[in-house]
């Protein structure tokens, strides 16, 4: 896990940019606190020179200082800030070379590395480290770009293939890193977070003025490639470029999801599949050359992970990290030490409250490198820096159980509208009687609920428009349960909470591993049928039979709490420093969220409009 950078100019790099990269580079050094790399490359000659900085280990060979490069003797700049996971000696620092030349960067792991080896060493080929990044150079060396739909992992990679004077420039399946490009044919540049680009460009990046009304009215970001810098985008997931510096071609897909639904004989067989797809996932999670850790709510994603890991490996005293809120609405602080108790985990827990403070606030917000829509992010950015006190360095997390399961309130709405459409009005009764029975909610407002959205469903059918980019419409016109999962997945909501979770871990030099968002749990999720994700009522129901050592206190827990925070006595503790910002963010000319008058603006709202003007206040800092 790491902070990885490049950069092209055709008419070759010089001197002053050099600087400006490398100052870049160190403003990710949280990213990577154990060293730097930086290989220059003349993308016509192929000649490469290793650079040494203050960074760069000292037993580390180097060709270069940056007083001594000459201008425009290379116009190819690859970077690396590395966080130590597998072999913590210097044999696994990047840009990593091989034996023909070729260099590869990247973030992130490929966790079945271990397997690959075997593979690759029957074909011929050996290996010095004990890394997975040199595994994925032989992997390129022998497949080309094909090798990426042999990794598991979570990556964004950047490969120089020297041989054919091409890069290649790849994100993971499901977008859990991130790596963002400005720039056009004769420069540009790529990075891992965007404070880097806007470290070398500060003069050149404008707000995207409808993105930032629509996160003020929606909460969301990140929901295409697009970000809140007009000029700034970000690699779309699953995608990978392939081409010479100067020619980079359109990203083109190398994984999508299934198209088709399976048959299985039964809920317990899907459920059995599960498990052992869950098991595996976190298996490969787990391995590390550092101390690991769970985050743990107490809720059945995080929940399930910690269960199955201690099935893993039972001699193993689990360290799980926890928000909590001690006598706040939506502490879940009991079921955690219930899990404490039961498993005999070594158990963290922080309290955002005491951690609270508005200058810590901006310090969150700045590696976040874009506006947050509500408290919950400092929740688990408190958590992040607990985990950064301890020893613990690779860290495990339950995100993506709602959006492939079923788990959000929403499901059960579209699935609702559904059943209606398709006249199966019998099936529409069953679903709300026993939901609301199960969550102690109003059948006559869940009803009213879903009719609204039936009526909105046939209003677009027919051609009417919905505010904001296309997505917007995409979401709303969506038919079907597994339709709204995907654009759940892939650009309403995972993609905020992605982002959300690389800059609040990476902060504190952590490395998040999420093995819900493994390819092939993704893959048997989108195979199975509606009624084995909401089911009697029960949501994420496959998964509750699937992790069956789960006590039923959390199994079968009825609430829905979410990452919940006392967000209202924060903004009201801090007013004054919310109302300031969120003036700041009125003076953007973006306006206030639905048109409101400041001052009849809820918390929520003076929150993210806060959020926003703070953000694009500290934003060249």
């Amino acid at each position: 896990m790491c902070g990885i950078a490049a950069y092209y100019h055709q008419d070759g790099i010089t001197r002053q940019r050099l600087h400006e990269l490398l100052a870049a580079m160190t403003g990710l050094r949280h990213r990577g606190p154990d060293g730097e790399g930086i290989v220059l490359i003349n993308s016509q000659s192929g000649e490469q020179w290793r650079l040494k900085t203050p960074a760069t280990p000292t037993d580390l060979a180097c060709d270069l200082l940056p007083e001594e490069y000459q201008e425009g003797q290379a116009d190819l700049f690859l970077a690396h800030r590395r966080l130590s996971i597998f072999d913590l000696s210097s044999a696994g620092h990047q840009p990593m070379s091989d034996a023909t030349g070729s260099l590869l960067t990247f973030n992130g792991e490929v966790y079945n590395f271990w397997e690959l080896r075997e593979q690759l060493k029957a074909k011929g080929y050996t290996f010095q480290t004990g890394t997975d990044t040199e595994v994925i150079l032989a992997a390129f060396q022998e497949w080309g770009p094909k090798a990426l739909e042999s990794f598991n992992g979570m990556w964004t990679m950047i490969w120089w293939d020297q041989a054919r004077r091409k890069l290649l420039v790849s994100n993971d399946r499901a977008g859990i890193k991130q790596l963002y490009r400005f720039g056009g044919e004769k420069e540009w540049m790529l990075a891992s977070e965007i404070k880097a680009i806007r470290q070398v460009f500060p003069n050149q990046l404008t707000l995207h003025r409808e993105n930032a009304r629509f996160f003020l009215d929606q909460t969301i970001l990140d929901f295409n490639e697009e970000t809140l810098l007009r000029e700034v985008k970000r690699i779309p997931a699953g995608h990978y470029a392939y081409g010479h510096p100067a020619d980079m071609p359109v990203y083109v897909p190398y994984w999508s999801l299934p198209e088709q639904g399976r048959r299985f004989r039964s809920m317990a067989d899907a459920a059995a599949e599960l498990r052992d797809l869950l098991k595996d996932a976190i298996g490969l999670r787990m391995r590390a050359d550092v101390p690991w850790g769970t985050t743990l709510s107490g809720g059945l994603d995080s929940s399930a992970i910690v269960y199955l890991a201690h099935a893993i490996d039972p001699s193993q005293a689990i360290r799980t990290f926890t928000a909590s809120f001690p006598n706040q609405e939506g502490d879940e602080t009991e079921f955690v030490r219930f899990i404490e108790q039961n498993l005999g985990t070594r158990a963290a827990y922080v309290n955002p409250l005491q951690e609270f403070d508005f200058e810590d606030f901006a310090r969150h917000l700045h590696h976040q490198d874009q506006p947050v829509r509500s408290t919950s992010m400092y929740a688990q950015w408190a958590v992040m820096k607990e985990v950064g006190r301890s020893e613990v360095k690779v860290l495990m997390d339950g995100q993506g159980g709602d959006e492939l399961f079923g788990g959000y309130h929403h499901h059960v709405y579209k699935l609702g509208r559904d059943l209606i459409l398709k006249g199966k009005f019998g099936a529409y009764r069953r679903l709300v009687e026993e939901f609301c029975e199960l969550k102690g909610k109003s059948p006559q407002v869940v009803k009213k609920l879903i009719q609204d959205d039936v009526k909105l469903y046939v209003k677009l059918k027919a051609g009417g428009k919905m505010p904001g980019p296309k997505e917007n419409l995409a979401w709303n016109k969506a038919r079907s349960l597994r339709e709204v999962l995907r654009l759940d997945l892939q650009s309403w909501v995972m993609p905020n909470l992605l982002r959300y979770e690389d800059r609040n871990s990476m902060a504190f030099s952590i490395e998040s591993r999420l093995p819900l968002l493994d390819y092939r749990v993704i893959e048997f999720a989108f195979q199975l049928p509606d009624e084995y994700k909401i089911r009697q009522g029960w949501q994420k129901a496959v998964l509750r039979e699937a992790v069956p050592e789960l006590p039923d206190k959390i199994r079968y827990r009825k609430d829905k709490k979410g990452f919940t925070t006392p967000e209202k006595d924060w903004v009201t503790q801090f007013r004054d420093q919310f109302e300031h910002f969120a003036r700041k963010g009125l003076e953007l000319g973006v306006g206030t969220p639905w048109g409101k008058p400041f001052e009849g603006l809820h918390t929520a709202e003076l929150f993210r409009l806060a959020s926003l003007g703070l953000w694009w206040e500290g934003k060249d800092q």
